[in-house]
């Protein structure tokens, strides 16, 4: 899947706390919201899984997606 769109995700784009290395929560409010992974237009470097940026959330583009999430517990 890497390489195909970029992913949005819930968190605000910003720096994170030093040392939070392992899913940090994200900011409580921003500007832009964290995308991930990079798109086909991109090279391999913005395309991996780990790399994210921020974009606006009025942002639209054909390279730019989310992903559902379904919860295995009621």
């Amino acid at each position: 899947m890497a390489g195909n769109v970029w992913e949005w995700t819930a968190d605000w784009s910003g720096v994170y706390p030093q040392g939070v290395d392992r899913n940090p929560s994200g900011l409580s409010s921003g500007d832009d919201r964290v995308v991930l992974g990079g798109s086909q237009d991109y090279d391999a470097n913005h395309s991996r899984a780990a790399f994210r940026t921020g974009f606006s959330p009025s942002h639209v583009d054909v390279d730019l997606g989310f992903r559902y999430v379904v919860s295995a517990t009621p």
